[in-house]
């Protein structure tokens, strides 16, 4: 994978200009303001290194194998792009608190922007190659046009014109809002081939929910595809914290309002939103929202508008798919002990 800002998609063989680069880089970095509240300095996370040094210090400091740009993403784009991974990181690192910023586990993690997009997709986790990819845009055809309506080229090398539709480009079309869940997915994926005997996801990946009505066979269904029994305490934890939301009862046997409420709106809007892998990321992305709500954080390049990747385009329905903050206060301490799980194995 290509791991300095100023190459194009390795794949590609091409270069994008390095001395038009130059010219911007330091001048876009002053005005920059990242996708977070409260607003922070992002110099002083990277400083001493320079501009032109962000996407090795993204590598070294937190372990990420390498980063990959699509050959569309133009040079300010990039530029944007890391800016925001390493506030972004340093806020997630903050909530997991890996050791020694490990948050790539070891350099199995790759992140790529604009450079493996599926159709309509704000982002997608691909467990085989192990890369985060975030869209550079999605529907920006009808989201980028003049005050006359007509459209724009997203991908001059304009950087007023970038400047004019940064917002809407970062916060609207982009991948930007997906990290947190795409993330959930990588633990879900990674933990599941490392650290147990199994090579699969801890969740049993894209396997759905079992319909409530008969809740014998809905708690069946939920430990086949989980594997039960546990094997080792990386799984346990995991399978502890996952399952405390989806079933509840003195015996964890009966499935619970939220899963009542996925299995619901899945039943009417298609099995994509039942899937256990699905849920986890979910629930990941309103874990790590819920830990940085604690500390007064909105961080919009891991979690979109700060609630979820879907919850803009879902609306009132978000409820159904989403654990709500009292479901998670109630559950936070298992994840909790599933990530300090993890923190013993790496």
């Amino acid at each position: 994978m290509a791991n300095k800002i100023i190459d194009i998609n390795a794949r590609s063989g091409g270069r994008a200009g390095k001395d038009n680069f130059n010219k911007f880089s330091e001048f876009y970095q002053k005005k920059f303001v990242p996708l977070r509240t409260p607003k922070i300095d992002v110099k002083r996370l990277f400083s001493p290194a320079s501009i032109n040094d962000i996407p090795e210090f993204i590598l070294k400091t937190y372990k990420i194998d390498g980063l990959e740009f699509g050959l569309w993403v133009n040079q300010y784009r990039r530029l944007d792009f890391c800016l925001n991974m390493v506030v972004a990181l340093f806020d997630l690192q903050k909530v997991l608190q890996f050791p020694n910023n490990n948050l790539g586990i070891n350099k199995s993690l790759n992140v790529a922007f604009g450079a493996r997009g599926a159709s309509r997709a704000y982002a997608h986790y691909e467990p085989a190659s192990k890369v985060i990819n975030l869209s550079r845009d999605r529907r920006v055809d009808k989201l980028a046009k003049d005050l006359f309506g007509n459209k724009l080229a997203p991908y001059a090398n304009d950087i007023k014109l970038y400047e004019a539709y940064a917002k809407q480009f970062r916060e609207d079309a982009s991948g930007y809002g997906s990290f947190a869940h795409e993330y959930g997915h990588f633990l879900d994926y990674i933990c599941g081939e490392k650290f147990t005997r199994y090579n699969t996801a801890l969740t049993g990946g894209a396997k759905n929910l079992a319909s409530y009505n008969n809740k014998n066979k809905a708690r069946e269904a939920f430990d086949d595809a989980t594997l039960k029994p546990t094997r080792n305490e990386i799984q346990e934890t995991f399978l502890i914290a996952f399952e405390s939301f989806l079933f509840t009862g003195k015996n964890l046997d009966s499935p619970s309002g939220f899963y009542r409420r996925v299995y619901d709106f899945a039943d009417k809007r298609g099995e994509y939103w039942s899937r256990l892998n699905e849920i986890w990321a979910r629930i990941f992305e309103t874990y790590i929202a819920y830990k940085l709500n604690k500390v007064g954080i909105i961080d919009k390049v891991l979690i979109r508008d700060g609630k979820g990747k879907y919850r803009a385009d879902l609306g009132n329905a978000a409820k159904n798919v989403y654990p709500t903050y009292g479901e998670m206060e109630k559950n936070v301490k298992k994840i909790d002990a599933f990530i300090n799980s993890i923190k013993k194995k790496i």
